[in-house]
């Protein structure tokens, strides 16, 4: 999920890789300051307030990382696919 619905304005503020129904990665990535469409956090039902307060962009790359190879995947194993794969949302 985005701020917006323009990646040059707007900021990447969730992540979520899923190998199987059962074996999913969700994170929220926090900005200190961001731009930002109202309609766009209400309708993902996110308040700027809870934006500030996520993990850094840094953070949560470690954490999918670590994720991925406790999952055992390996670098170029994965095919992505789901909505919006190709832009952002």
């Amino acid at each position: 999920e985005m701020t917006g619905s323009d990646v040059t304005q707007h900021e990447l503020i969730q992540i979520g890789v899923a190998a199987s129904s059962d074996r999913v990665f969700s994170a929220r990535i926090g900005w200190e300051k961001f731009n930002y469409n109202p309609d766009s956090l209400d309708v993902i039902g996110v308040t700027p307030e809870e934006i500030t307060q996520g993990p850094s962009a840094d953070m949560v790359d470690q954490a999918l990382v670590e994720w991925l190879v406790q999952q055992n995947f390996h670098e170029h194993s994965l095919i992505p696919v789901g909505w919006a794969v190709a832009t952002f949302d």
